[in-house]
């Protein structure tokens, strides 16, 4: 049996596991397409396994995987939720750092209840890359903010965006190797409103942590937003993203929104367990 807590952040839901007490199966990549499956599972868009950390200067590492079963470096709404996990149940204090496959992540609890982190430095980024992908021509912005993105600005409503049919199109692109992200972004009186279809999940999801911090560093780079940036989610949530220039070249993105846990339950590994309600 795992015991585990399902946790969200502007409805980018996630599986949490202590895998530090617990005993899990080695093929994580399987477990997670188990648990997050939406109609035989617990569901969720990734499962989180928080490990002890090697790194001195870390409170704890984790190991995240994406609902297809696919690893994940990084997740920044699910890295929200695993830092509040930690701090609630005493793993780790208020103002921490975890590892991440990304690299080392700063979380803390803000006072309003949120949960903020600061991001690995972005890298790859470029501006109005020319692609055809679902028999058109597309320009997009790129940045990798933990995992890579693709950012399309639109100027129609972002409900009339075929996410579904043009997400595939573009995640497979050639121009992305490793595959990527793909964020529709369309600006709005005070930030910009985004959908992503998500790398490893294969779907749109209802929030995207890191695709939200792209998006708002490549709106910053065109002149688009300040260094303060609202981001409304799918989801009706709003992420807020600082820009902190460090150098010419690389900036520090501090991603903050709220978090919470949703229940706690058991589950067997292998198949059909229980969950409570909190």
């Amino acid at each position: 049996m795992i015991d585990f807590t399902k946790m969200e952040g502007c409805g980018n839901d996630f599986i949490v596991v202590d895998g530090r007490s617990q005993r899990l199966d080695a093929d994580l990549s399987g477990l997670g397409r188990r648990l997050c499956a939406r109609t035989t599972g617990i569901g969720a868009d990734g499962l989180i396994v928080l490990r002890a950390a090697t790194d001195s200067d870390a409170a704890y590492a984790v190991d995240i995987i994406n609902a297809s079963g696919l690893p994940a470096e990084m997740c920044g709404n699910g890295a929200r939720c695993v830092a509040l996990y930690a701090i609630k149940h005493g793993i780790a204090p208020p103002q921490h750092h975890f590892a991440t496959l990304a690299g080392r992540i700063g979380a803390r609890l803000l006072d309003n209840g949120e949960v903020g982190i600061t991001l690995t430095a972005p890298t790859g980024v470029a501006l109005n890359q020319q692609v055809s992908a679902a028999g058109r021509s597309w320009a997009l912005d790129y940045a990798n903010t933990g995992v890579p993105h693709a950012v399309i600005w639109v100027d129609e409503p972002l409900d009339r965006v075929d996410v579904p049919g043009l997400g595939p199109a573009l995640r497979h692109h050639p121009l992305f190797p490793h595959g990527t992200n793909v964020n529709f972004v369309a600006r709005t009186a005070d930030g910009l409103a985004i959908r992503t279809f998500e790398r490893g999940v294969e779907a749109e999801t209802q929030a995207c942590g890191t695709g939200a911090s792209a998006a708002a560093l490549l709106a910053w780079l065109r002149g688009y937003a300040s260094t303060q940036v609202r981001v409304h989610t799918r989801h009706g949530g709003v992420l807020s993203i600082a820009i902190e220039p460090v150098t010419a070249s690389v900036p520090r993105l501090r991603l903050a929104g709220p978090a919470h846990a949703v229940f706690t339950g058991r589950i067997a590994a292998a198949g059909h367990g229980s969950a409570m309600a909190i």
